[in-house]
Protein backbone atom coordinates (compact mmCIF):
# COMPACT_ATOMS: atom_id res chain seq x y z
CA UNK A 1 0.00 0.00 0.00
CA UNK A 2 2.98 2.67 0.83
CA UNK A 3 4.71 1.50 -2.39
CA UNK A 4 0.96 2.61 -4.66
CA UNK A 5 0.99 5.88 -2.31
CA UNK A 6 5.05 6.49 -3.17
CA UNK A 7 4.17 5.90 -6.90
CA UNK A 8 1.31 7.99 -6.43
CA UNK A 9 3.16 10.52 -5.04
CA UNK A 10 6.19 10.54 -7.39
CA UNK A 11 3.39 10.79 -10.24
CA UNK A 12 1.91 13.81 -9.04
CA UNK A 13 5.24 15.45 -8.33
CA UNK A 14 6.43 14.92 -11.63
CA UNK A 15 3.24 15.72 -13.44
CA UNK A 16 3.64 19.39 -11.44
CA UNK A 17 7.45 19.90 -12.68
CA UNK A 18 6.15 18.90 -16.50
CA UNK A 19 3.05 21.02 -16.14
CA UNK A 20 5.49 23.80 -14.88
CA UNK A 21 8.11 23.25 -17.67
CA UNK A 22 5.50 23.81 -20.12
CA UNK A 23 5.88 26.77 -21.98
CA UNK A 24 2.98 29.45 -21.83
CA UNK A 25 2.02 30.13 -25.46
CA UNK A 26 -0.17 32.55 -27.29
CA UNK A 27 -1.01 33.30 -30.94
CA UNK A 28 2.09 31.51 -31.90
CA UNK A 29 4.25 32.58 -29.57
CA UNK A 30 5.54 31.10 -26.45
CA UNK A 31 7.42 31.19 -23.58
CA UNK A 32 8.77 29.09 -20.57
CA UNK A 33 9.80 32.16 -18.16
CA UNK A 34 6.47 34.52 -18.14
CA UNK A 35 3.14 33.97 -19.04
CA UNK A 36 2.10 36.16 -22.89
CA UNK A 37 -0.35 38.59 -23.58
CA UNK A 38 -1.46 40.91 -26.21
CA UNK A 39 -0.69 44.89 -25.45
CA UNK A 40 -2.52 47.32 -27.50
CA UNK A 41 -0.07 49.86 -29.06
CA UNK A 42 -2.76 52.88 -28.53
CA UNK A 43 -0.86 55.91 -30.35
CA UNK A 44 -2.17 59.01 -31.10
CA UNK A 45 -1.39 59.14 -34.86
CA UNK A 46 -2.34 55.52 -35.06
CA UNK A 47 1.27 54.64 -36.73
CA UNK A 48 2.44 52.52 -34.23
CA UNK A 49 2.07 48.39 -34.72
CA UNK A 50 -1.64 47.83 -33.23
CA UNK A 51 -0.33 45.21 -30.86
CA UNK A 52 2.37 43.06 -29.75
CA UNK A 53 2.77 39.76 -27.34
CA UNK A 54 4.52 40.88 -24.57
CA UNK A 55 5.19 39.71 -20.68
CA UNK A 56 2.24 39.59 -18.51
CA UNK A 57 1.75 43.13 -16.81
CA UNK A 58 4.17 44.94 -18.69
CA UNK A 59 2.66 48.07 -19.98
CA UNK A 60 3.57 51.32 -22.80
CA UNK A 61 4.01 54.49 -21.81
CA UNK A 62 6.18 57.70 -23.23
CA UNK A 63 9.12 58.91 -21.86
CA UNK A 64 10.51 62.58 -21.63
CA UNK A 65 11.06 63.18 -25.02
CA UNK A 66 7.57 62.07 -25.91
CA UNK A 67 9.22 58.54 -27.46
CA UNK A 68 6.87 55.79 -26.88
CA UNK A 69 7.84 52.64 -24.89
CA UNK A 70 6.83 49.63 -23.48
CA UNK A 71 8.19 47.38 -20.80
CA UNK A 72 7.94 45.62 -17.26
CA UNK A 73 5.78 47.78 -14.56
CA UNK A 74 9.18 48.26 -12.80
CA UNK A 75 10.87 49.42 -15.48
CA UNK A 76 13.92 46.75 -14.82
CA UNK A 77 13.32 45.70 -19.10
CA UNK A 78 12.24 48.85 -21.41
CA UNK A 79 11.52 48.85 -25.21
CA UNK A 80 12.11 50.98 -27.75
CA UNK A 81 10.38 50.29 -30.82
CA UNK A 82 12.07 51.87 -34.19
CA UNK A 83 10.34 52.25 -37.44
CA UNK A 84 12.00 54.02 -40.50
CA UNK A 85 11.39 54.27 -44.04
CA UNK A 86 13.72 56.23 -46.93
CA UNK A 87 13.01 56.69 -50.45
CA UNK A 88 15.95 54.66 -52.40
CA UNK A 89 15.38 56.25 -55.75
CA UNK A 90 14.96 53.13 -57.78
CA UNK A 91 18.63 51.72 -56.65
CA UNK A 92 17.51 49.59 -53.10
CA UNK A 93 20.81 48.30 -52.48
CA UNK A 94 21.74 52.14 -52.25
CA UNK A 95 18.72 52.97 -49.91
CA UNK A 96 19.35 49.81 -47.61
CA UNK A 97 23.33 50.90 -47.38
CA UNK A 98 22.64 54.20 -46.42
CA UNK A 99 20.81 52.98 -43.16
CA UNK A 100 22.83 49.82 -42.54
CA UNK A 101 25.99 51.29 -42.82
CA UNK A 102 25.68 54.17 -40.53
CA UNK A 103 23.65 51.82 -37.66
CA UNK A 104 26.59 49.30 -38.17
CA UNK A 105 28.89 52.19 -36.63
CA UNK A 106 26.77 53.49 -34.71
CA UNK A 107 26.93 49.70 -32.69
CA UNK A 108 30.15 49.79 -33.15
CA UNK A 109 31.61 53.32 -31.45
CA UNK A 110 29.13 52.54 -28.58
CA UNK A 111 31.45 48.92 -27.97
CA UNK A 112 28.44 46.60 -29.40
CA UNK A 113 29.64 43.33 -27.67
CA UNK A 114 28.05 39.90 -29.85
CA UNK A 115 27.81 42.24 -33.02
CA UNK A 116 26.12 40.05 -36.04
CA UNK A 117 24.64 40.14 -39.22
CA UNK A 118 22.93 37.72 -41.42
CA UNK A 119 21.04 37.61 -44.60
CA UNK A 120 17.39 36.17 -44.30
CA UNK A 121 15.07 35.85 -47.44
CA UNK A 122 15.53 39.23 -48.65
CA UNK A 123 16.22 40.68 -45.38
CA UNK A 124 19.66 42.01 -43.28
CA UNK A 125 19.51 41.13 -39.57
CA UNK A 126 21.65 43.02 -37.13
CA UNK A 127 21.75 41.89 -33.49
CA UNK A 128 23.94 43.72 -30.92
CA UNK A 129 24.56 43.94 -27.32
CA UNK A 130 25.06 47.53 -26.15
CA UNK A 131 26.12 49.21 -22.81
CA UNK A 132 24.17 51.73 -21.75
CA UNK A 133 25.79 55.23 -21.10
CA UNK A 134 23.96 57.93 -19.00
CA UNK A 135 20.84 56.64 -17.42
CA UNK A 136 21.66 53.80 -15.62
CA UNK A 137 25.16 52.44 -14.78
CA UNK A 138 25.31 49.05 -15.78
CA UNK A 139 21.90 48.90 -17.78
CA UNK A 140 22.21 46.81 -21.17
CA UNK A 141 20.61 47.34 -24.47
CA UNK A 142 19.68 44.31 -26.74
CA UNK A 143 19.64 45.79 -30.30
CA UNK A 144 17.60 43.28 -32.77
CA UNK A 145 17.00 46.09 -36.24
CA UNK A 146 16.19 44.55 -39.60
CA UNK A 147 16.61 46.06 -43.12
CA UNK A 148 14.39 45.36 -46.24
CA UNK A 149 13.44 46.95 -49.33
CA UNK A 150 10.50 47.64 -51.61
CA UNK A 151 9.93 49.02 -55.07
CA UNK A 152 9.70 52.79 -53.44
CA UNK A 153 11.84 52.37 -50.12
CA UNK A 154 14.18 51.29 -48.10
CA UNK A 155 13.21 50.11 -44.29
CA UNK A 156 14.67 49.60 -40.73
CA UNK A 157 12.54 48.52 -37.71
CA UNK A 158 13.38 47.05 -34.89
CA UNK A 159 13.48 46.87 -30.81
CA UNK A 160 15.73 47.95 -28.15
CA UNK A 161 15.59 46.26 -25.48
CA UNK A 162 16.87 48.26 -22.03
CA UNK A 163 17.71 45.54 -19.50
CA UNK A 164 18.76 46.99 -15.98
CA UNK A 165 21.44 45.67 -13.68
CA UNK A 166 18.66 44.46 -11.04
CA UNK A 167 16.93 42.00 -13.85
CA UNK A 168 19.93 39.61 -12.61
CA UNK A 169 17.39 36.38 -13.99
CA UNK A 170 19.42 35.74 -17.40
CA UNK A 171 16.93 33.16 -18.29
CA UNK A 172 14.03 35.78 -18.42
CA UNK A 173 16.36 37.96 -20.22
CA UNK A 174 16.81 35.30 -23.02
CA UNK A 175 13.21 34.57 -23.42
CA UNK A 176 12.35 38.62 -23.46
CA UNK A 177 15.18 39.00 -26.44
CA UNK A 178 13.87 36.28 -28.15
CA UNK A 179 9.99 36.87 -28.12
CA UNK A 180 10.96 40.17 -29.77
CA UNK A 181 13.00 38.85 -32.22
CA UNK A 182 10.60 36.43 -33.40
CA UNK A 183 7.99 39.01 -33.75
CA UNK A 184 10.02 41.27 -36.19
CA UNK A 185 11.53 38.92 -38.09
CA UNK A 186 7.38 37.14 -38.69
CA UNK A 187 6.62 40.92 -39.65
CA UNK A 188 5.14 42.55 -36.51
CA UNK A 189 6.27 45.75 -37.45
CA UNK A 190 6.21 46.25 -41.30
CA UNK A 191 4.03 49.28 -42.29
CA UNK A 192 0.37 48.40 -43.09
CA UNK A 193 -0.08 48.93 -46.89
CA UNK A 194 -0.19 51.98 -48.31
CA UNK A 195 -2.77 54.11 -50.40
CA UNK A 196 0.41 54.35 -52.96
CA UNK A 197 -0.06 50.45 -52.71
CA UNK A 198 -3.53 50.55 -54.12
CA UNK A 199 -3.48 53.33 -57.02
CA UNK A 200 -3.57 52.58 -60.28
CA UNK A 201 -0.22 52.54 -62.52
CA UNK A 202 1.07 56.35 -63.32
CA UNK A 203 -0.38 57.07 -66.52
CA UNK A 204 2.27 58.54 -69.24
CA UNK A 205 0.11 62.22 -68.97
CA UNK A 206 1.04 62.52 -65.57
CA UNK A 207 3.03 65.82 -64.97
CA UNK A 208 4.62 64.68 -61.52
CA UNK A 209 5.25 62.40 -59.83
CA UNK A 210 3.45 62.46 -56.47
CA UNK A 211 4.11 58.44 -55.11
CA UNK A 212 7.97 58.85 -54.80
CA UNK A 213 8.01 60.32 -51.03
CA UNK A 214 10.78 61.09 -48.74
CA UNK A 215 11.15 61.88 -45.03
CA UNK A 216 10.63 65.71 -43.38
CA UNK A 217 11.06 67.32 -39.91
CA UNK A 218 8.49 70.75 -40.20
CA UNK A 219 9.45 72.88 -37.60
CA UNK A 220 11.77 70.39 -36.02
CA UNK A 221 9.47 67.82 -34.09
CA UNK A 222 7.63 66.68 -36.43
CA UNK A 223 8.09 63.81 -38.82
CA UNK A 224 6.11 63.33 -42.32
CA UNK A 225 6.77 61.98 -46.03
CA UNK A 226 6.12 64.36 -49.08
CA UNK A 227 6.27 63.78 -52.57
CA UNK A 228 10.59 63.18 -53.16
CA UNK A 229 10.75 66.36 -55.66
CA UNK A 230 9.28 69.05 -52.91
CA UNK A 231 11.88 71.10 -51.48
CA UNK A 232 11.44 73.02 -48.50
CA UNK A 233 10.59 76.70 -47.48
CA UNK A 234 10.62 78.09 -43.91
CA UNK A 235 8.57 81.14 -43.77
CA UNK A 236 8.97 81.71 -40.16
CA UNK A 237 5.16 80.57 -38.61
CA UNK A 238 4.79 78.07 -41.51
CA UNK A 239 6.62 75.56 -43.44
CA UNK A 240 5.65 75.37 -47.08
CA UNK A 241 6.74 72.08 -49.58
CA UNK A 242 6.96 72.06 -53.07
CA UNK A 243 8.85 71.05 -56.37
CA UNK A 244 10.24 74.16 -57.89
CA UNK A 245 8.54 73.62 -61.20
CA UNK A 246 6.18 76.29 -62.06
CA UNK A 247 2.40 75.07 -61.46
CA UNK A 248 3.71 72.61 -58.60
CA UNK A 249 0.73 71.88 -55.81
CA UNK A 250 2.33 73.75 -52.38
CA UNK A 251 1.50 72.02 -49.04
CA UNK A 252 1.88 74.10 -45.59
CA UNK A 253 1.47 73.53 -42.78
CA UNK A 254 1.27 75.83 -39.13
CA UNK A 255 0.36 75.33 -35.84
CA UNK A 256 -0.71 77.55 -32.73
CA UNK A 257 -0.58 75.96 -28.99
CA UNK A 258 -3.94 76.33 -27.87
CA UNK A 259 -2.86 75.39 -24.31
CA UNK A 260 -0.27 74.26 -22.33
CA UNK A 261 -0.36 73.44 -18.59
CA UNK A 262 3.08 72.67 -16.67
CA UNK A 263 1.77 71.89 -13.45
CA UNK A 264 -0.31 69.38 -14.00
CA UNK A 265 -1.14 66.32 -16.40
CA UNK A 266 -3.87 66.53 -19.67
CA UNK A 267 -5.39 64.18 -21.92
CA UNK A 268 -3.24 62.07 -24.50
CA UNK A 269 -5.34 62.20 -28.00
CA UNK A 270 -5.22 62.95 -31.70
CA UNK A 271 -8.60 63.96 -33.41
CA UNK A 272 -7.95 64.77 -37.28
CA UNK A 273 -10.72 66.55 -39.24
CA UNK A 274 -11.56 64.77 -42.81
CA UNK A 275 -9.91 66.88 -45.88
CA UNK A 276 -12.20 69.86 -47.14
CA UNK A 277 -12.09 72.33 -49.65
CA UNK A 278 -11.83 75.77 -48.47
CA UNK A 279 -13.09 79.19 -50.41
CA UNK A 280 -9.85 80.78 -51.59
CA UNK A 281 -9.41 84.70 -52.48
CA UNK A 282 -8.18 83.40 -56.04
CA UNK A 283 -10.04 81.96 -58.09
CA UNK A 284 -7.36 80.01 -60.05
CA UNK A 285 -6.39 78.30 -57.00
CA UNK A 286 -8.23 75.39 -54.96
CA UNK A 287 -7.34 74.62 -51.34
CA UNK A 288 -7.72 71.66 -49.35
CA UNK A 289 -7.60 72.10 -45.73
CA UNK A 290 -6.91 69.83 -42.80
CA UNK A 291 -7.40 70.58 -38.93
CA UNK A 292 -5.47 68.26 -36.62
CA UNK A 293 -6.04 68.46 -32.95
CA UNK A 294 -3.25 66.77 -30.93
CA UNK A 295 -2.71 66.67 -26.98
CA UNK A 296 -0.08 65.41 -24.71
CA UNK A 297 -0.33 64.93 -21.11
CA UNK A 298 1.30 68.80 -20.91
CA UNK A 299 0.42 70.65 -24.19
CA UNK A 300 -2.46 70.53 -26.77
CA UNK A 301 -1.83 72.19 -30.02
CA UNK A 302 -4.23 72.56 -33.23
CA UNK A 303 -2.05 71.85 -36.90
CA UNK A 304 -3.92 73.45 -39.85
CA UNK A 305 -2.50 72.04 -42.98
CA UNK A 306 -3.04 73.82 -46.72
CA UNK A 307 -2.58 72.28 -49.86
CA UNK A 308 -2.96 74.60 -53.03
CA UNK A 309 -3.37 73.77 -56.01
CA UNK A 310 -4.27 75.04 -59.66
CA UNK A 311 -8.01 74.74 -60.49
CA UNK A 312 -7.71 73.97 -63.60
CA UNK A 313 -5.39 70.93 -62.40
CA UNK A 314 -7.12 69.85 -59.32
CA UNK A 315 -9.64 66.96 -60.86
CA UNK A 316 -6.64 65.53 -62.86
CA UNK A 317 -6.05 62.20 -61.50
CA UNK A 318 -2.85 62.86 -60.17
CA UNK A 319 -3.41 65.37 -58.06
CA UNK A 320 -6.87 63.65 -57.16
CA UNK A 321 -4.51 60.54 -55.47
CA UNK A 322 -2.25 63.49 -54.16
CA UNK A 323 -4.63 64.31 -51.46
CA UNK A 324 -5.38 60.87 -50.59
CA UNK A 325 -1.73 60.20 -50.40
CA UNK A 326 -0.89 63.39 -47.75
CA UNK A 327 -4.28 62.26 -45.89
CA UNK A 328 -2.17 59.46 -45.36
CA UNK A 329 0.49 60.70 -44.19
CA UNK A 330 -0.84 63.58 -41.99
CA UNK A 331 -2.94 60.33 -40.39
CA UNK A 332 0.65 58.64 -40.05
CA UNK A 333 2.32 61.73 -38.70
CA UNK A 334 4.85 62.02 -35.81
CA UNK A 335 4.43 64.81 -33.80
CA UNK A 336 6.84 65.37 -31.08
CA UNK A 337 6.97 68.21 -28.07
CA UNK A 338 7.02 71.54 -29.70
CA UNK A 339 10.04 73.94 -28.01
CA UNK A 340 9.44 75.59 -24.72
CA UNK A 341 9.79 78.36 -25.32
CA UNK A 342 7.18 78.76 -27.97
CA UNK A 343 4.58 81.24 -27.50
CA UNK A 344 1.29 79.84 -26.19
CA UNK A 345 -2.08 80.40 -24.94
CA UNK A 346 -3.17 79.05 -21.57
CA UNK A 347 -6.36 78.99 -19.75
CA UNK A 348 -5.19 82.17 -17.26
CA UNK A 349 -4.50 83.93 -20.78
CA UNK A 350 -0.62 84.30 -19.80
CA UNK A 351 2.70 82.83 -21.12
CA UNK A 352 3.75 79.39 -20.38
CA UNK A 353 6.92 81.81 -18.51
CA UNK A 354 4.39 83.66 -16.32
CA UNK A 355 3.04 80.56 -14.80
CA UNK A 356 5.08 77.05 -13.86
CA UNK A 357 8.85 76.84 -15.59
CA UNK A 358 8.42 75.14 -18.71
CA UNK A 359 9.70 71.79 -19.18
CA UNK A 360 12.69 71.05 -21.72
CA UNK A 361 12.17 68.00 -24.28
Amino acid sequence: MKAAWLALGILALTSAVAAKAQPYELDGFSSTAFRLERLEIKDRASADPPSLIVPAGWRVWRDAKDQLRLGSADRNYMVELTQIAVAHGGDPAAGRKSLVDPIRRLLEDRSARDLRVAERGGTLLIEATVPVGGRVAGALTHSVVQFWTDPRDAHVSGFQIEVRPQAREPAVTVEIVRLFREQLLRGSLAPPPSVIDRLPPPRSEDRYDFRSLRPVTPFGFMALRVPSTWRQENDGDVVGYYDPRPGSPELWIGYHIVIRHHDRGGAVYRKMDAPYRRENKSDDRRRVQWMISDGTEDRAMILIVDLFMAESDADRPEFKELVQIVDEQLHRMRIGRPPAEKEATIETGKRPNDTAPARRP
